[in-house]
């Protein structure tokens, strides 16, 4: 039943190896032996016999390697995993076969003893923790900036959801100037914090062989990525709380691939490693990991090591690291500044998807200017009546087309309601003053469309008119008219769905940034730095524009007289009162010779006082400038303006100056008379049904008067 005949001889090794095979599938394998340089017909041994013994791989140790491609410093004592020539036989089998060896040679059955003895170690350190911290570290780094990642694209988003970027470029900040100060002021609140979390890891002894100088290089290097992959992320948001929550998450997300990558380690290649660095968290992740085994070795990180890699046989060093972060944080800065250009959000209008193959983009200058009066081409006042019809809608799927000339054009659009409600419109009889001919247009709108949904009334419909240089114009117009929305296209704010405008000859569309260079705006809302102060605002914004310190300092002076601000010259804005904000912003809109100015309800919510001060410095500035007001005092039209332009429903209906429209709708009072009707009286929850009709001889007890004052002249 018991075969003690465990041996079986092969003529060579080949077969040998072929039957271990099969014997190892069944679990019937312990080893080979095969002696070198015996043959069968050979008589007697050698007198050095060479053999080999052949044993399953799980049974000994490999020869492939020198060290374990993770080892740690200390002696290999562990009896399972570093003893296998023990347990697996190894050196039993290769006593008896050296024994047996020597009664060949000798004749005589010697009774040697055999003493084995462990290779000795030299010192070492048993840092328990750095062998914890190993496996922690990376995602340590990792989650150590994500607060300051969730706060910078806060701040961002913050600016634009704001407008108050779209506001400085508007007033001539160029993108790139907007970026670069970002970079600027996250990059030193952040590179304080990387020096001091080296300062911390190193005086703290967390790691105590690595040399400083690369920790703290490699840790600006991850903060130079960073910021740009936050600008990167900024460009996808139009909400600053959405991005801060959003920003955090997404962060974190991008080490994960390091996670599975140090799970599948043995796996991996280095082609792999590089492909997944393209994320910066992981290439940062693949650093740190590597400082931390070189700590666990007990070398460090020094000049002499950045460069190979602590496991055995890998081509991916630290140095790697720091370059593939590098690149990462160059791919990052050019995909924010293509998609901030081609999608720039909610607000500003974008360029076409190839701009950068655009030479007119590569070589604009810098210092251009609009042109002065005196050398604006004859061409450009004429602008609008050679202006071919145009489809409008022709970008966008509104189905709305423009047809007629001149400032009659109408819109034809295909629901029809909007087409009732055009036809009844369209029995007013629009009066237009004509046009100074002696004055040169600065701003020229033609056929101007804004539709902000498919299915809603466009905010401006077909809009056409001129605006004069050195006149004030002002937009009149209930809520919701489109007066706010067309100045925002002439800021660039919003881009037009069809349509153009021509500022002193240039078009918005292709030559916004040269415009901006010589625009002045005031929006709704204040648009001021809060811990600035009143001087440094105007002497921000005068520089700007191109002046010179001592002009500045100048324009400063006479700006304060004119606001009667000189009191508040060194009060932070935040700490000024409503009225005081509204002068300084509309203030900030002349500074600097602008050529073109756009307030947007410059007078709104200010005292009596304050607003008198505002026409008073609109009324002082406007020579040579072409200024465009909108507004909802009729008193304060009739004051300002030069010519007064009444819009609704996003289209014009009349034009002229205060007195052509007096004449022209001076019509006395009306008397408007609401009655509620009986079967309506019991619905609480319901609103009044209203008719208009004519006076009555003896007012009923059931009718309810309203009176509604026009003064004449309007």
């Amino acid at each position: 039943c018991i075969s003690l005949d465990k041996f079986v001889g092969h003529l060579d090794e080949n077969l040998m190896t072929h039957q271990a095979l099969h014997l190892l599938a069944e679990n019937k394998f312990w080893a080979g032996l095969v002696f070198v340089d015996m043959y069968p017909w050979t008589t007697e041994p050698p007198r050095h016999v060479k053999f080999k013994i052949r044993m399953d791989i799980d049974a000994v140790e490999r020869t492939n390697k020198i060290k374990d491609r993770y080892w740690d410093p200390g002696p290999r004592a562990d009896p399972l995993e570093d003893f296998r020539y023990i347990w697996g036989g190894f050196a039993y089998l290769q006593d008896m076969i050296e024994h047996g060896i020597l009664k060949l040679h000798t004749g005589h059955d010697w009774p040697l003893g055999v003493y084995l003895q462990q290779m000795p170690y030299p010192c070492y350190v048993d840092d328990m923790f750095m062998l914890t911290l190993n496996r922690c570290f990376p995602i340590f780094m990792v989650l150590a900036w994500i607060y300051s990642v969730s706060m910078v694209v806060k701040s961002i988003v913050l600016e634009k959801e704001t407008r108050l970027k779209e506001t400085l470029k508007a007033m001539g900040v160029s993108n790139g100037v907007i970026w670069y100060t970002w970079f600027i002021d996250s990059f030193l609140m952040m590179a304080a914090s990387t020096a001091l979390l080296t300062a911390i890891i190193m005086v703290g002894k967390v790691l105590n062989y690595s040399n400083p100088i690369i920790l703290f290089l490699f840790l600006l290097t991850f903060t130079l990525a960073t910021i740009m992959q936050c600008f990167l992320m900024s460009v996808f948001f139009n909400k600053a709380n959405l991005a801060a929550a959003c920003s955090g998450i997404i962060y974190f997300t991008l080490y994960l691939p390091h996670i599975l990558c140090f799970a599948w380690q043995d796996r991996i290649t280095v082609d792999m490693k590089l492909a997944v660095s393209f994320l910066s968290p992981v290439a940062f992740g693949f650093g740190t990991e590597y400082l931390s085994r070189y700590e666990e070795q007990g070398l460090g990180l020094q000049w002499d090591n950045i460069r190979t890699s602590p496991l055995e046989g890998d081509e991916y060093s630290f140095f790697t690291s720091i370059h593939m972060m590098l690149l990462d944080a160059v791919l990052y800065g050019i995909l924010a500044w293509y998609l901030d250009n081609v999608f720039p959000g909610q607000y500003g209008i974008g360029r076409p998807f190839y701009f950068p193959l655009q030479p007119s983009y590569w070589l604009r200058t810098s210092g251009t200017t609009l042109e002065s009066p005196d050398h604006v081409p004859e061409g450009a006042a004429d602008n609008v009546d050679k202006q071919e019809d145009v489809e409008c809608g022709g970008r966008s799927p509104e189905h709305m087309e423009c047809n007629g000339s001149g400032s009659s054009k109408n819109c034809k659009h295909k629901d029809k309601r909007e087409r009732k409600e055009k036809e009844r419109d369209e029995q007013i009889k629009m009066q237009e003053e004509p046009e100074p001919e002696s004055l040169l247009i600065g701003v020229s709108v033609q056929d101007l469309v804004k539709v902000y949904n498919r299915y809603s009334r466009p905010a401006v419909d077909c809009l056409n008119m001129n605006f004069y240089e050195g006149q004030i114009t002002s937009f009149l117009g209930h809520n919701g008219a489109g007066k706010t929305t067309t100045l925002s296209i002439l800021t660039g704010l919003f881009p037009p769905t069809s349509g153009t405008v021509y500022i002193y000859g240039k078009d918005i569309r292709t030559e916004m940034d040269t415009i901006r260079e010589s625009l002045g705006m005031c929006p709704q809302y204040n648009i001021l730095f809060n811990h600035l102060t009143v001087e440094e605002h105007i002497l921000f914004y005068s520089m700007m524009k191109g002046r010179d310190h001592r002009e500045a300092e100048q324009e400063v002076d006479e700006m304060l007289e004119d606001l009667g601000l000189p009191h508040k010259r060194d009060e932070e804005a935040q700490n000024l009162s409503g009225g005081m904000q509204r002068k300084l912003s509309v203030a900030m809109a002349f500074v600097g010779g602008s050529k073109v100015v756009i307030l947007d309800e410059p007078t709104s919510g200010v005292d009596p006082y304050s607003r008198r001060s505002i026409w008073e410095l609109l009324l002082k500035y406007r020579t040579g400038r072409t200024v465009i007001l909108s507004t909802h005092h009729m008193d304060e039209a009739d004051l300002l303006s030069d010519r007064v332009a009444i819009i609704s429903k996003g289209r014009l209906h009349c034009s002229g100056s205060p007195v052509f429209l007096k004449n022209c709708f001076g019509v006395g009072f009306y008397l408007t008379l609401v009655r509620r009707m009986k079967d309506q009286r019991k619905k609480e929850n319901e609103c009044d049904c209203a008719s208009e009709c004519s006076a009555p001889a003896q007012p009923a007890p059931n009718i309810k008067r309203r009176v509604m004052l026009y003064p004449r002249g309007y």
